[in-house]
């Protein structure tokens, strides 16, 4: 699901007055929106204050966003690092799973300067 249409879908689950709406889109428009306060929230919140949508409705829009875009887990990943690890070296991995995951046991010397080693046969 786009942004734009989980825009669509909130607006289509407001059951208030269309000036209502209107009003509280503009107010959104206007706000300077950062991270992890975004429109998003504020346009839902908004809309829940003034009673054109409740809880259950916000939990059905949540739950049909979140199984739509299954790896939104991605951009809670803060460090560089943890990305690397937590997310690119398994999907590396799963295309090419001759690449493992260094580690003392297979080279003694190993102190974190290589993500992979490929996997060889002796």
């Amino acid at each position: 699901m786009e942004l734009t249409e989980l825009r669509d879908k909130i607006k289509s689950s407001f059951v208030g007055s269309e000036e209502d709406l209107e009003t509280v889109l503009a107010m959104v428009e206007q706000d300077r929106a950062v991270f992890p306060f975004n429109q998003y929230e504020h346009l839902i919140c908004t809309l829940i204050n003034i009673g054109g949508l409740n809880y259950e409705q916000y939990i059905e829009i949540r739950t049909e966003y979140v199984s739509a875009n299954p790896n939104l887990w991605i951009f809670e990943i803060s460090a560089p690092r943890g990305f690397g690890e937590s997310f690119a070296q398994t999907y590396v991995q799963g295309k090419c799973s001759k690449l493992k995951k260094p580690n003392k046991k297979i080279d003694p010397n190993y102190v974190g300067q290589y993500d992979f080693s490929a996997e060889t046969s002796e």
